[in-house]
């Protein structure tokens, strides 16, 4: 794991680097560790979505990893930028994608 915080996105543990973790998980479970400050854009998917075109209206999930940066462009499914303002417990969007 490269220097730095890291935060295990489904258990909410925090980790610190420079370091080697290992970990037993079953096959359905990829550990994903996100970096301090990263934002990471979720997107519900149920079985009405066939294609990438049935996201495009689907409104994002914002998970901020510990704190960071305040502020982040994203690029939503059609190719526009939305910019992204993180103050505390809140998010402030702006752009074409909604936010949930």
């Amino acid at each position: 794991m490269p220097e730095g915080r890291w935060t295990d996105l489904l258990t909410g543990e925090v980790l610190t680097g420079p370091g080697f973790v290992t970990r037993e998980v079953p096959l359905d479970r990829i550990p994903v560790l996100l970096r301090e400050g990263a934002v990471l854009a979720r997107v519900a998917v149920d079985a009405s979505v066939r294609r990438t075109d049935d996201l495009l209206r689907r409104p994002w999930l914002l998970q901020v990893a510990g704190t960071g940066e305040p502020e982040h462009e994203l690029v939503g499914f059609d190719g526009t930028p939305t910019s992204v303002r993180v103050a505390g417990g809140l998010v402030v969007a702006s752009g074409t994608q909604p936010i949930a």
